[in-house]
C-alpha cells in the first residue's frame, strides 16, 4: 500500500464529510474491489477510467458533488537523452486527457450529474 494511493482517498473524503468510515477490506486492485462490492460487502469509489470494466450486476452512481481529483504526470529522461517521440507522446496524452474530461462532463449531463444514473460510453448504469 502506497502513500497517496487510492486507498487514502476514501477515508480522507469521509473525514472531510464529517464521518469515519468502517473499512473491513483494503486493496488497490480494482477487480478485487468490484468482487467485494458484488458480494455485498460494501461500497467503493471507482476512478472514471475503470468504469467501462464494471460488471453489469453493479450500479454506478456519480458523486453528488464530485470533488475528488487525481493528478497524472509523465516521467521522461533528461533532455539530452529524450527521444523525439517523447513530446509527441505527451501531446497525445494531453489530448486523451481532454477527451476523457469531455466524456465525463457529458456523462454527468447538463445538471452536473443526475444522482441515479451515469452514462458510460457503450452502456448506461444506474437505478
Amino acid at each position: 500500500m502506497h502513500h497517496g494511493s487510492t486507498l487514502d482517498v476514501l477515508p480522507r473524503a469521509c473525514r472531510q464529510a464529517g464521518f469515519e468510515p468502517r473499512i473491513a477490506f483494503r486493496t488497490d486492485d480494482q477487480m478485487t474491489v468490484r468482487g467485494l462490492v458484488a458480494a455485498g460487502l460494501g461500497v467503493a469509489l471507482a476512478p472514471w477510467l475503470t468504469l467501462p470494466a464494471t460488471p453489469s450486476g453493479l450500479v454506478v452512481r456519480p458523486l453528488a458533488e464530485p470533488s475528488l481529483t487525481r493528478t497524472v504526470m509523465t516521467a521522461t529522461p533528461a533532455a539530452p537523452y529524450r527521444l523525439p517521440a517523447v513530446p509527441v507522446m505527451i501531446d497525445h496524452l494531453r489530448a486523451v486527457a481532454a477527451d476523457l474530461a469531455a466524456d465525463l462532463a457529458a456523462a454527468r449531463g447538463p445538471d452536473r450529474g443526475h444522482p441515479d444514473q451515469i452514462v458510460i460510453p457503450g452502456r448506461t448504469t444506474g437505478t
